[in-house]
């Protein structure tokens, strides 16, 4: 069938997307734990802080500084803001070294990341305990639901699975339970990887991908 000049067809091009993403990292006591090896060793253990601090970096080392800016925060007792939003990578290297502390606030820390100014587009949130409240987590992630902010949940250790599932679910996120510390690391480079680019559909021509 011919197809006059004037008719078009869908195109699908994948786009470089500009996106704002906090690094929201439990700091709670159990924080201090070790997480194991993938290969079950006891050699260069770490603590899962450790390995959360390293993924930080592995993430901010596979980023492209024009195409996503990073806060990166930190909760326990409290919610903190180590680096505001910022493109140079260096600040948040050598910046991101909190101390485990008591408590797992995780509504708290999710309603105070989405206080950030300009707000996040996404939260990449890392925990490996039970929260203080299930009921304010929920409610949190709701209200991000809301604001359309997706969060991407990772679970290490005794994290609540069922509670981390549904925060990414009802936000459009992904949840990871990770068993070791050096899935940790690809986990989160996987996730920056994922968001680099969005599908923008114009009309006319064929698909193109880049």
């Amino acid at each position: 069938m011919a197809i006059s000049d004037n008719q078009s067809t869908a195109v699908a091009k994948t786009i470089p997307k500009h996106e704002r993403v906090a690094l929201l990292i439990d700091r709670s006591g159990s924080m201090s734990c070790s997480i194991p090896n993938a290969d079950g060793t006891t050699a260069d253990i770490k603590s899962r802080i450790q390995a959360a601090i390293e993924a930080v970096h592995a993430i901010i080392n596979n980023s492209n500084p024009k195409l996503t800016e990073y806060a990166f925060l930190s909760f326990s007792n409290g919610t903190d803001l180590h680096v505001p939003w910022t493109s140079d990578y260096l600040e948040i290297a050598a910046n991101c070294w909190p101390e485990p502390e008591a408590g797992t606030p995780l509504g708290e820390a999710i309603t105070d990341t989405l206080l950030l100014d300009p707000k996040p587009e996404r939260i990449i949130l890392l925990s490996d305990g039970q929260p203080d409240s299930r009921e304010r987590a929920e409610t949190a992630a709701r209200a991000a639901a809301e604001q359309r902010v997706i969060i991407d949940t990772v679970g290490i250790g005794e994290a609540d699975d069922g509670l981390m599932a549904y925060i990414a679910e009802i936000t459009g996120g992904r949840y990871s339970k990770v068993a070791n510390a050096q899935a940790l690391g690809s986990i989160f480079q996987a996730l920056e990887t994922r968001a680099r680019f969005f599908i923008e559909h114009r009309p006319g021509g064929a698909t193109v991908s880049s």
